[in-house]
């Protein structure tokens, strides 16, 4: 081993972990931690997931770490020197409800880790060498894991069982359902002559509408299209085939099904075994551009999209209601990307391609607060202990940034005695209580807190 490897100071530089914080995120920031200690190639934080044993109280901090997986105790902020290795690069992981962790790989393997005994318990078998794993996700209404690749094939598994249910083909569905469409509006759609010619307008109101069929051919002025032509499940745009599905996230009996190429298809749950296209929403801002969508989330009945340097804010109401998917807001991020978004307690916080992370209000879409604690992007964001949101970054900072929580007064005045363990900074940094969005009521007792959604 070389001399520098042996220096503490030298060492904290190369990973990151001593940066220097001023200002307002240093009285936020409780402690920074390096899975690239001792190690020799330097990857990204791609995941990070907390894990607490309601028998044993036991908790763990699971980062994804290239094709290792460390722990790390969240008592005494120590590694386990024990990393669980995996053939190739981890991308994914997720927990479900009995506190298994299913890892994917970039290969398309996929393992059951037991987070209590923090053992491999199965390697599953699946048909994803070719396109990879890009993404997972765990529905807890029905207990399955949803497992997404490139080419747009969504597999089912049963949670219970670890066993595959059934496949979903996202473009199919879309296909299916709007050639169905075309074909109903080929056959049923009327016109309205809002100028009807004068020869027609003989002994009439010449404000009086008349309809007929498309195969009328009679001349047309002007034409008023029914609103079933101007529907908004007619697509602003037609997926390829050659579109990659890059993340999936469900809610409710939603699944939200997010291709690169500017759009996000909405799957429905019509019953235990049946997924059904709904919805597509695109973010394209203008016709032939290539801007890639960079991340999403659903929370709290809103829909947030980050593309570029802008944020799109569309309103998930659950329903079959024609307004269900409609554009609530845009507002831009100064040039900076959000490539990681977590909903929680009421607020949006999101990773940036600069390193930052940011607090968003959902009443008004405001950026509230900026934190910039990583000298990379920002690629992860996990809750813990309901107390704090943690932060992975990308290869050149390796890091892992543990922040304070966004809390209510009320919640703030009950959970006040609570220390932060370990930390270096005992301020507690409060925003205003959490706003009043549709889905979200401030709550007075903390065990009613809503729990927070993956992001994969």
């Amino acid at each position: 081993m070389a001399l520098k490897d042996l220096s503490t100071f030298t060492r904290m530089r190369q990973t990151g972990t001593g940066i220097q914080i001023t200002g307002g995120p240093q009285n936020v920031l409780t402690r920074r931690l390096s899975p690239s200690i001792n190690e020799s190639e330097r990857h990204s934080v791609r995941c990070l997931i907390y894990t607490e044993h309601p028998d044993t109280r036991y908790s763990s901090l699971w980062c994804a770490y290239g094709c290792k997986l460390k722990v790390f105790n969240v008592t005494t902020w120590i590694r386990d020197p024990n990393d669980l290795c995996f053939p190739s690069l981890i991308t994914c992981m997720c927990l479900d409800g009995r506190y298994k962790l299913w890892v994917r790989c970039i290969t398309g393997e996929l393992f059951v880790v037991d987070t209590k005994t923090r053992r491999c318990d199965a390697e599953l078998k699946t048909n994803d060498k070719e396109n990879g794993c890009q993404t997972i996700a765990f529905d807890m209404i029905h207990n399955r894991i949803l497992t997404a690749n490139r080419n747009g094939t969504i597999t089912l598994w049963d949670a219970s069982n670890w066993k595959p249910l059934y496949d979903i083909k996202v473009l199919e569905l879309y296909n299916k359902a709007h050639n169905i469409q075309e074909k109903t509006y080929k056959s049923q759609a009327k016109l309205t002559l809002r100028n009807p010619t004068e020869s027609s307008n003989i002994g009439k109101s010449s404000n009086r509408k008349q309809t007929f069929f498309g195969s009328s051919r009679e001349p047309i002025d002007q034409l008023n299209i029914p609103d079933i032509l101007s529907s908004t499940t007619i697509p602003q745009i037609i997926p390829s085939p050659n579109d990659k599905l890059e993340r999936i996230q469900t809610y409710e009996d939603l699944l939200f099904a997010c291709y690169r190429d500017d759009y996000i298809i909405v799957l429905r749950l019509s019953d235990s075994n049946t997924y059904k296209y709904e919805h597509l929403i695109s973010v394209e801002y203008k016709a032939g551009e290539s801007v890639p969508i960079d991340s999403f989330v659903v929370y709290n009945q809103q829909l947030w999209v980050s593309k570029g340097c802008i944020i799109s804010i569309f309103n998930v109401q659950n329903t079959n209601d024609e307004n269900a998917y409609n554009l609530l807001m845009k507002t831009p991020v100064d040039d900076d990307n959000l490539v990681t978004m977590l909903g929680y307690q009421g607020y949006i916080w999101a990773g940036s391609l600069n390193g930052n992370v940011y607090v968003f209000r959902m009443d008004n879409y405001e950026l509230y607060k900026t934190f910039a604690g990583h000298r990379d992007s920002v690629w992860c964001l996990c809750s813990m202990l309901d107390m704090y949101v943690v932060s992975g970054s990308a290869q050149n900072d390796t890091s892992i940034a543990i922040w304070e929580n966004v809390q209510t007064p009320n919640i703030q005045s009950r959970t006040s005695s609570i220390s932060t363990p370990n930390a270096n900074v005992g301020s507690t940094f409060n925003l205003p209580g959490p706003p009043n969005t549709p889905g979200n009521t401030r709550q007075n007792d903390k065990k009613d807190i809503k729990k927070p959604i993956d992001i994969l």
